[in-house]
């Protein structure tokens, strides 16, 4: 791999004489001179890089490159490409307006190049859209389109939705074109965060619209908004009428605001409040083992770092000055004091969608698996889906900045040679990886999911059971690739976590999903791994898998048939770990 900052060669000739003082003197001057030369010259990638957020739709997706140098990216930049930095240290960038072929042709051979993809959230139908046809499906529709202030929520293109900053300030949705005379309209607010006063559930009276007119409203709360118009067309058309979506998302910058003081839970009320601690034994391996020590990396849409019950896990960068607006400890990231927003390129990696925030509750956390862990956030997924090239990179700094578990509650039916890549970055530098299974009911040996159905022996792929053990009938299964079962809640009882920040203060959230079986497991990975601290990740892997509750129903849908089991992690005669 290339380096992501390279110095031009520079070569000095200096005339020599043996056992000449002076001659000495002035070639070590020389030298030094040229190294500091070398040092200022050295490259640095331009702030606006840095500016660009990550795609949020598959056709705002560029070329990747992993490995690239400053120089190289600048080049390209020169020749029409526009340049999105990624992960600096590791020379990784997206590069837009060019092909493939012509950014392989200006990078390094070592560096690899691949297209990028998107990988979208799961998005509700809303009831409409089975009625009435968008108007995309339609020929001859009179030309009309979303107009908003701000300009740039309606004017995206191909770059899918946008998400900003949260400021308080009125949004107006309205319509413009040509062929706006020719129509009478509804705009609804179709869609908005669950707490939010204007979603329609809130509203109990539908969703808020305007006739032939413009809509206006306030954000409240961090979420996806979604706007509809439905158009009632000319008569003569080939349907009464038709519709449109327009969505948007309102993230924030909150800064970390330190560890708290937190009234200590007695164990008996823990139990009570979050039954799955008990049901993989959680409470029983703490008088030996809390998780101190361990790092943990969640990959997601990032984390609530100011909720109560979460504060004093979050790992700080103990390199990085918060605030200064300087990279103090020279990875390239400014500011990242308790982790990095892949997705919004800066230094709050604040969950706006609640997936990463329940995440880390059930691993680490005042109420979690490992109690004294701590997490570093990560936030590789943006509010509408993730791109491949801002997860590889979350996950390359993870496991840089020297994360031993890295949770990936996500995964794609589509293979991708980049995540397969990242999955053997992790295992040659000895990180356990441990990844939901999927949520579809199918077997992942005849549909594979990835990264869990990579073969890597550093993975740790679970499958969902309900607080009992059963398997639940969402969680995708595999008698290969899915090493262990644990809790991940059902329809009828989720399981109960940490909430991302809301205006109605609400702190605690219940879900279901093998997206929250696999940080269960996370939380006993780490709890393992503090009381066996010289243990290496596939020695945590066999010894959670050998310490597991064998259950013979899990046969033909688990490698192990095993539930996840914390009792026993430190017990005498483990063999390897003597």
């Amino acid at each position: 791999m290339q380096n992501a900052s390279r110095a031009p060669n520079m070569k000095v000739q200096v005339s020599r004489t043996p056992g000449s003082a002076t001659n000495k003197f002035k070639y070590a001057l020389l030298t030094a001179a040229v190294i500091l030369v070398q040092v200022g010259c050295a490259q640095k990638a331009p702030l606006a890089w840095k500016d660009v957020p990550a795609g949020q739709s598959p056709q705002a997706m560029g070329i990747v490159v992993d490995g690239a140098s400053v120089a190289e990216m600048t080049n390209l930049e020169t020749e029409g490409g526009k340049i999105r930095e990624i992960y600096g240290r590791a020379g990784m960038y997206e590069v837009f307006g060019l092909t493939a072929e012509k950014v392989k042709k200006s990078v390094g051979a070592s560096a690899r190049v691949y297209e990028n993809k998107f990988l979208p959230h799961k998005q509700k139908v809303l009831p409409f859209q089975n009625r009435i046809p968008h108007c995309d499906q339609l020929e001859e529709v009179p030309e009309f389109g979303f107009v908003s202030e701000p300009a740039a929520l309606a004017a995206t293109g191909d770059e899918g939705p946008v998400t900003y900053k949260r400021n308080g300030r009125k949004v107006v949705i309205s319509l413009g074109g040509t062929g706006l005379s020719q129509i009478k309209y509804k705009l609804g607010l179709v869609s908005a965060p669950d707490f939010s006063a204007l979603s329609p559930e809130q509203r109990g009276n539908g969703p808020l619209i305007s006739e032939n007119g413009p809509l206006e409203f306030t954000p409240d709360e961090m979420g996806q908004y979604i706007v509809a118009v439905i158009a009632q067309l000319p008569q003569g058309s080939m349907a009464p009428g038709c519709a449109r979506l327009m969505a948007f998302g309102v993230t924030d910058d909150a800064p970390y605001l330190g560890p708290a003081p937190l009234a200590n839970l007695p164990v008996d009320q823990k139990v009570k409040a979050f039954p799955h601690l008990a049901a993989v034994g959680a409470d029983k391996a703490w008088p030996t083992t809390q998780g101190q020590g361990v790092l943990i990396a969640v990959v997601d849409s990032g984390i609530n770092y100011n909720h109560p019950a979460l504060r004093n896990n979050i790992y700080v960068n103990p390199r990085e000055v918060a605030g200064n607006n300087r990279d103090d400890d020279g990875n390239g990231l400014v500011d990242d004091t308790v982790g990095w927003d892949f997705a919004n390129n800066d230094a709050y990696p604040f969950d706006d969608y609640m997936h990463g925030s329940h995440v880390m509750g059930l691993a680490a956390s005042a109420v979690g698996v490992a109690p004294e862990a701590k997490v570093m956030a990560i936030k590789g997924l943006g509010m509408f889906g993730g791109d491949v090239g801002s997860i590889v990179g979350a996950i390359k700094y993870a496991i840089d900045s020297g994360a031993k578990i890295v949770n990936l509650s996500l995964g794609s039916y589509v293979p991708n040679p980049a995540l397969q890549e990242i999955m053997r970055y992790s295992e040659m530098r000895g990180a356990l990886v441990v990844i939901a299974s999927g949520n579809d009911g199918l077997s992942i040996e005849q549909k594979p999911v990835f990264p869990a159905s990579y073969k890597n022996d550093n993975l740790l792929v679970v499958g969902a059971t309900d607080m009992m053990g059963t398997i639940t009938p969402y969680s995708n299964w595999g008698d290969i690739s899915v090493d262990v079962m644990a809790p991940g809640g059902t329809e009828q009882e989720g399981i109960r976590s940490t909430y991302y920040a809301n205006g109605r203060n609400q702190l605690w959230y219940a879900a279901h999903g093998t997206s929250f079986a696999a940080p269960v497991v996370t939380g006993v990975a780490a709890l393992a791994w503090a009381a066996h601290p010289k243990a290496t990740a596939l020695q945590i892997k066999k010894l959670l898998i050998d310490r597991g509750a064998l259950r013979q129903e899990y046969r033909g849908k688990c490698s192990s048939s095993k539930f996840i089991d914390a009792r026993n992690l430190t017990a005498s005669g483990l063999g390897l770990l003597q």
